[in-house]
């Protein structure tokens, strides 16, 4: 339409110019009718396709009653500006660090994590700590944070970074859990111990550990529980479980792809499925009913983060899907420091909100003798309210 609008005056270019005009006026009204038919038939697609902001009161309202505060992040060329959202206040700091030199000291904390015995970046975690918490800490006065990132952000660890003044690390100090935005967080579940859930839990038998963490788990549920471990579970089966659960954990392999809704986790084919569960499929599990979905695999908690703040990856199929808390894995985990965490975070659980038992997890397997590199007990990032 631009070229015609721009080409030499005549006919043939205003008769070019109305045929494109009365196209595009027909492709918006195909688009409008679209859009009408998600809002009545698949409500939750409107949320991808379109975008809505929360009133500060809301927001301000739920963290009274909840008890948490809020840092949010912008990253822009030369700086990264820093939301610090209270019950009661909004704090906005510019925080000079260009994004140039961000993208670099993320790209170096993550390479401590690569392998289990690289050399943890202890510079990059106390230089990030000051650039993204010290600005703010001293005006924090909850114990819990939630964490909302924007662009390389997404692949940091709040959790592992650490207060150059006493050494302690934000994990330790306050109940961290994350969100894509401020509107989405208001969406999720209000987290809540999960005494009386029901539990299924799926874990491949050639995953050192992982049928014993299964079991050991599902004796927390007693008889409301469902293991699946003699065999790897067919894809078709565990599809079809989650609707009647509402604390899932899967103790699987997992593969972050090139293209994130491609990652996957892995379980067994039949049935006209491949085996591989990927985020795209996973944007259709029925998991309306679920208080916590957790993926005791590798990489299942990495994501593509556009510069638009737009994440793909599991992370998004799950919530999607009706999630009301997700625990994933930022890295290739260990097998014996997961256990550990898990059988720890699902005790407390049972009498404590997830992200407190998130928190007492880290710790217990911080003070094993074994695990006391970030590496170990870093790994995992939970996502919800």
């Amino acid at each position: 339409m631009f070229e015609a609008a721009s080409g030499a005056e005549s006919a043939q270019q205003k008769a070019t110019l109305t045929d494109l005009q009365r196209q595009i006026r027909g492709l918006e009204t195909r688009y409008q009718a679209v859009l009408s038919r998600i809002s009545v038939e698949a409500p939750r697609v409107q949320n991808l396709v379109t975008s809505t902001t929360v009133p500060l009161d809301a927001l301000q309202r739920s963290m009274r009653n909840e008890r948490y505060e809020m840092l949010q992040y912008l990253v822009l060329e030369h700086a990264v500006l820093l939301w610090h959202i209270t019950a009661d206040s909004v704090d906005v700091l510019n925080v000079f660090l260009p994004r140039s030199e961000l993208i670099a000291k993320v790209a170096s904390l993550s390479k401590s994590f690569e392998r289990e015995n690289a050399s943890f970046d202890e510079t990059g975690a106390r230089e990030l700590y000051l650039y993204l918490i010290q600005p703010v800490v001293k005006q924090i006065r909850s114990d819990r944070l939630v964490i909302v990132p924007h662009d390389d952000l997404h692949h940091v660890p709040f959790e592992v970074l650490q207060d150059p003044a006493d050494g302690h690390y934000v994990g330790e100090r306050f109940d961290i859990t994350y969100a894509p935005s401020a509107s989405i967080l208001l969406n999720l579940k209000r987290s809540a111990p999960l005494a009386g859930g029901r539990l299924l839990a799926v874990a491949n038998p050639t995953l050192a550990g992982a049928p014993a963490e299964a079991r050991t788990i599902s004796r927390l549920f007693g008889a409301q529980s469902k293991v699946s471990d003699d065999t790897l579970a067919l894809e078709r089966d565990v599809k079809t479980w989650v609707r009647d659960f509402d604390v899932i954990h899967l103790a699987v392999h997992g593969k972050f792809a090139d293209d994130p809704m491609l990652s996957f986790l892995e379980l067994r084919e039949g049935g006209g499925d491949d085996g591989r569960l990927t985020a795209a499929e996973m944007f259709g599990l029925p998991l309306e009913n679920s208080r916590l979905v957790v993926l005791a695999a590798c990489e299942t908690g990495r994501v593509e983060a556009t510069h638009g703040n737009e994440i793909l990856g599991i992370e998004r199929a799950l919530l999607y899907a009706g999630a009301g808390t997700l625990v994933l894995s930022r890295w290739k985990v260990d097998t014996v420091a997961t256990s550990l965490w898990m059988e720890t975070f699902y005790r407390a659980a049972l009498i404590r909100p997830p992200p407190a038992a998130a928190r007492e997890a880290l710790k217990a397997v911080k003070s094993d003798s074994r695990f006391r590199s970030p590496y170990y007990w870093g790994a995992f990032a939970m996502v919800g309210r």
